[in-house]
């Protein structure tokens, strides 16, 4: 894995969300096998505020690099509607962190209660 991949979400408070994503690595050109690795995620109001949500990270598939991220209605009616910054990060068998994918996750109240 050489680049950061991209992606902005959207969250809905007092609803489920979960994005699945597959990793690939850029040097074979196909899936990252995560079968021992480990996967964390947080978002943040910004990059230096200690307050963070930690978001539940999940290994679907390892030899496909599918990995998802998500949070359980309890979770999102906790969230302030607004813009955070989020990243997912890799962990090796070593220890050796690397960060996969990073974004702006947008989090919106409904109306509709």
């Amino acid at each position: 894995m050489s680049e950061v991949y991209v992606s902005n979400l959207i969250i809905d408070t007092g609803s489920n969300f979960n994005h699945v994503f597959f990793l690939d690595d850029f040097i074979t050109n196909s899936s990252f096998n995560l079968s021992e690795y480990n996967i964390i995620s947080q978002m943040r109001k910004w990059y230096g505020n200690s307050t963070h949500t930690d978001l539940q990270t999940e290994i679907l598939d390892p030899s496909a690099g599918m990995i998802m991220i998500s949070l359980i209605p309890e979770e999102t009616m906790l969230l302030s509607p607004g813009r955070y910054n989020y990243d997912v990060v890799m962990i090796s068998p070593l220890g050796i962190t690397t960060r996969v994918i990073e974004g702006i996750a947008s989090v919106k109240q409904g109306v509709t209660r």
